[in-house]
């Protein structure tokens, strides 16, 4: 199977990758490592431009490169006959040569990785993956048409032939073109033969309905690009972006269109993002797989096999909760008391998440956190993307508010990494996702938590939406997250939280961390990928 995406997050070291997505598909690829199951990940080989984020002097977050060597983290350029292998892609009127690159995960996965920087390419086209989902409409598309048409190419020319060619999300859905051109070449077919056997050949899953993830362009834009393609197979451009016409808007191409009509089955993330995503494209064959973690990589192996001793358990939790502060300490030069109730808001800081929302009644929430018996620490980490100003503010607003009002009960954990998520997720008491009802497609993070007995105070959303939560966690109502929260850490999260028996363990606390780790296996990677073999990757399921 050819799993293309574009970004992969292995671990913090390689700046592949900008959130959920990127480690949802590292996390598949490390599944199938284990199962023994023949998977080849694809994506481009960023530089690592703007992958750190750190808050300057004026608490703004600013944006820095994360610099690393590619080949002490064992990507390796691929060398045929003594020199590097390269692929060419059309990009409108010039061609763009690849680099091929690959990291070897295990007997049957690898992860292939392309690059234009090399110097037959013009300098703009060698810096077009400095910057992960860079810079604006036109490098974006550029970026996208490399990964898919690169993406195809290069698998050809390692002599890969996948069973399918699985779009995690809709970026690499120009795939597609190139499939095509080339079947028709090879087989001598219609246009039409080859684009109904590419599509028998393609899966696709939906990973948002954030317009941020389902971008759209201007024809004129995309016409410019699909022009060499549809040459070779012989329609006009207008004929081969059809498929990819948005609904909604006369003058836009859409690559969650173009995928979906790519390709023979779709998936969603869960199951309320599946019935969502049914109502906005009804037309389609979909499946719910909901998302999953790699428990290797975020359980911590104590909570594995969580033992019968309810002392054991604490001191165990306490233990990372520990870790998580002395990580604090040396990321910002802060401490605090770890033996308090901790909660974390913790995931990439956008509009749709309401990061803001949790401050909304700043009097009451002090009130709360300095309560003189029952004292909480808030903690927050995530990055804001480069370019979003808004979230920025929001970002910068809450720093300075850190440093004022809530002084001493609240504190910003800077750049958001998979080292310091795997800290938060196993080092706090409370975890707290607060979106926008409808909007979160899945929210892998709570997985990471529960199978680390961190309970949950959610909106019911996503996965999280799939779950019993009586006696495991608490639920937020959607139109007013904020004054839930208040209310339950007040009524019902604080005082278990400190109501403890005589040898000073709360007993109801522990119960509901039990019963959260029992959910792990069933929100796993391993169990993700198992659904993909059914679902998905089933050559004699037709639709």
């Amino acid at each position: 199977m050819a799993y293309l995406c574009a970004e992969f997050g292995l671990y913090a070291q390689l700046p592949l990758y900008a959130g959920g997505l990127g480690i949802l598909a590292g996390d598949i690829l490390k599944s199938a490592v284990e199962a023994n199951f023949p998977m080849v990940g694809v994506g481009l080989l960023y530089k690592g431009r703007l992958a750190q984020q750190q808050i300057n002097a004026d608490d703004w977050p600013e944006d820095s490169d994360r610099s690393f060597d590619r080949i002490a983290e064992g990507i390796f350029p691929v060398v045929r006959d003594g020199e590097p292998l390269q692929v060419q892609v059309p990009l409108g009127s010039q061609t763009v040569n690849l680099a091929i690159y690959e990291k070897t995960m295990g007997k049957t996965v690898s992860l292939v990785l392309l690059e234009p920087d090399v110097p037959s390419n013009s300098a703009e086209m060698r810096r077009l993956t400095d910057i992960l989902y860079c810079c604006g409409d036109e490098s974006q598309l550029q970026q996208a048409i490399l990964l898919g048409v690169g993406g195809y190419r290069a698998l050809k020319a390692l002599g890969l032939t996948p069973t399918f060619y699985h779009f995690n999300e809709g970026r690499p859905a120009f795939l597609t073109w190139e499939f095509q051109a080339d079947w028709r070449e090879q087989q001598h077919l219609s246009a039409d033969q080859a684009s109904q056997h590419a599509r028998l050949q393609t899966v696709y899953t939906n990973h948002t309905l954030v317009a941020a993830g389902n971008q759209t362009y201007p024809l004129d834009l995309i016409k410019k690009y699909a022009q060499p393609f549809a040459d070779r197979l012989g329609i006009s451009a207008d004929e081969l972006i059809k498929p990819g016409l948005d609904k909604n808007a006369a003058d836009r191409f859409s690559i969650t269109q173009l995928a979906l009509n790519s390709s023979i089955r779709a998936s969603g993330v869960s199951q309320r993002h599946t019935q969502l995503a049914k109502q906005s494209w009804p037309d389609y064959h979909w499946d719910a797989i909901t998302n999953g973690v790699h428990l290797k990589t975020w359980q911590k192996p104590e909570f594995a096999q969580p033992t019968n001793d309810d002392q054991e358990l604490w001191n165990t939790h306490r233990k990372y909760k520990h870790r998580l502060m002395e990580m604090a300490v040396e990321r910002t030069g802060i401490g605090y008391d770890p033996d308090h109730l901790i909660i974390a808001w913790a995931r990439r800081i956008t509009e749709y998440k309401q990061l803001d929302r949790v401050f909304a009644d700043l009097e009451r929430l002090e009130a709360i956190l300095r309560h003189p018996a029952r004292p909480i620490q808030i903690l927050i980490a995530g990055k804001t993307h480069p370019g979003d100003d808004n979230a920025k503010r929001t970002l910068q607003n809450i720093i300075r508010l850190f440093q004022t009002r809530l002084n001493g009960v609240a504190l910003y954990l800077p750049n958001y990494d998979i080292e310091l998520a795997q800290y938060l997720t196993s080092g706090v008491d409370l975890w707290l996702n607060t979106p926008k009802f409808g909007l979160e497609a899945s929210g892998t993070s709570g997985m990471k938590c529960v199978s680390n007995g961190v309970l949950q105070a959610t909106v019911a959303d996503g996965w999280s939406a799939e779950v019993d939560w009586t006696n495991r966690g608490w639920v937020l109502e959607p139109d007013s997250p904020e004054v839930s929260l208040y209310d339950q850490l007040e009524n019902s999260i604080a005082p278990m939280f400190y109501q403890r028996d005589h040898r000073g363990l709360p007993m109801e606390w522990l119960a509901r961390m039990r019963n959260s780790m029992k959910l792990a296996n069933d929100f796993s990677a391993e169990r993700v990928l198992n659904d993909y073999r059914r679902y998905l990757y089933h050559p004699t399921q037709t639709e």
